[in-house]
């Protein structure tokens, strides 16, 4: 499906069903990611807020442009998986382009990149697949 078909196919029902809980999936990671590196981000929210918000709207800005919530993506596990993993291509390089910048904190640094991508990935499609496994079941 073409870009512009996949974004004009969005419907508020997916939306509903899977955006709070990629949100969620998303702040997870950058939590974990934090905390590892030895930043306290309840002692820090304003920082946590800086290094999350550039992921977060590029998720659901470029999700949304590769399909990530077209009508019947969560009837398809191979659209599931490519939309995904196409979205959080973009939204990631997006997240890293405003870190690049004076005004946040942090840079873009490709290995960063390539680490986001596999954990943002991760996170995204162990939410996404439970919502799959959970829509399959339920019929």
């Amino acid at each position: 499906m073409a870009l512009r078909s996949r974004f004009a196919n969005a419907n508020r029902k997916t939306v509903r069903s899977l955006l709070v809980g990629d949100l969620v999936a998303l702040s997870a990671f950058l939590l974990v990611g934090e905390i590892s590196h030895g930043f306290d981000p309840v002692a820090d929210a304003g920082r946590f807020a800086l290094v999350a918000v550039p992921f977060l709207l590029g998720w659901a800005a470029f999700g949304s442009l590769a399909g990530a919530y077209s009508a019947g993506v969560l009837d398809s596990p191979r659209d599931l998986l490519m939309t995904t993993l196409l979205g959080w291509l973009l939204g990631d390089a997006f997240g890293q382009l405003l870190r690049s910048t004076a005004a946040l904190p942090g840079n873009a640094d490709p290995v960063f990149f390539a680490v986001a991508f596999a954990f943002g990935s991760l996170f995204l499609l162990a939410h996404r697949g439970v919502r799959l496994v959970v829509r399959l079941f339920r019929g």
